[in-house]
């Protein structure tokens, strides 16, 4: 079957299987939990190294001042809480299969992506930094939308290198480089080519009312708890219900160790809605 470039899988158990197509919610959860245990704080291991670099180069770097004044400030800035739910763009991908569905007993729900984010007015969460007299700074980046991971470290140094450079707003540069905290990773876990939907309740919302971007917010749940190996993890719930679930949810994947039974599986879709979700198995040889 041709690949389609536009459906991103969310990894699973079976019980999150269930409980996702049952109740038609995903669980957006407290990224500290994650299995990347730099999850949203590989950006300052970032900042310090290309500080370091900067200080070492004796060419065109910016005045040394200007880099102390940015390192203090990045460090003054207050981490924040984001609430993430990840898709792959890979399909059948094994390492996905061990990691995040149970070493391959669980399933790959794919997500036709752009109908999906399109119905639930999900844009990007747009990173962005706004100064505003007479105040300082002001981060518009949104409460909840989606973003592509970044895995090429180099293009970040770079990019944080160029704009000291340059000489612009030290407050504003490091604002902005901190609200990157959420899509930069590192690159060992490249191979997943992970987009997720990332909720963070401290950010600002827009100045003036806006119907397209307030939409999503309004299928976020109010603060839940779970319990998952031996730890209890924060976790909002987002609905995705609609009229046309099959068509945001165009097929799912067995893995490769599931023992769910076909018949009985379309019949539990069916019952919830998904009449027309294809189902395969997973490629992989694994046992």
């Amino acid at each position: 079957m041709k690949k389609n470039s536009a459906i991103a899988y969310h990894y699973c158990g079976v019980e999150s299987f269930f409980n996702i197509i049952q109740n038609k919610t995903l669980w957006l959860s407290d990224s500290s939990y994650m299995n990347d245990d730099e999850e949203c704080i590989w950006v300052d291991k970032i900042i310090k190294e290309t500080l370091r670099r900067l200080k070492e180069n004796q060419q065109g770097v910016p005045d040394r001042n200007q880099l102390s004044i940015f390192e203090k400030t990045y460090e003054n800035i207050q981490d924040k809480k984001h609430y993430i739910i990840s898709f792959s763009r890979a399909k059948d991908l094994l390492s996905q299969w061990r990691g995040y569905a149970n070493d391959g007993h669980g399933i790959a729900i794919g997500f036709q992506s752009d109908l999906f984010f399109d119905i639930l007015k999900i844009s990007s969460k747009s990173q962005g930094v706004s100064c505003v007299p007479p105040r300082d700074c002001v981060v518009t980046t949104h409460k909840i939308g989606t973003e592509k991971i970044i895995y090429n470290i180099n293009s970040t140094m770079e990019m944080i290198s160029t704009t000291l450079a340059d000489g612009g707003n030290l407050a504003h540069t490091a604002i902005l480089v901190k609200e990157l905290a959420s899509t930069i990773k590192h690159d060992s876990f490249a191979e997943e080519r992970e987009i997720r939907i990332t909720y963070t309740p401290e950010n600002n919302l827009q100045s003036e009312p806006n119907e397209f971007i307030d939409m999503p917010l309004k299928k976020i749940s109010k603060i839940k708890y779970r319990v998952s190996s031996n730890q209890i993890i924060p976790f909002y719930e987002f609905n995705f219900s609609s009229e046309c679930n099959s068509l945001l949810m165009p097929e799912i994947i067995l893995g490769p160790k599931c023992k769910l039974v076909k018949n009985d599986l379309n019949a539990f879709l069916k019952h919830n809605g998904f009449e027309s979700t294809h189902i395969t198995h997973s490629e992989s040889p694994y046992r």
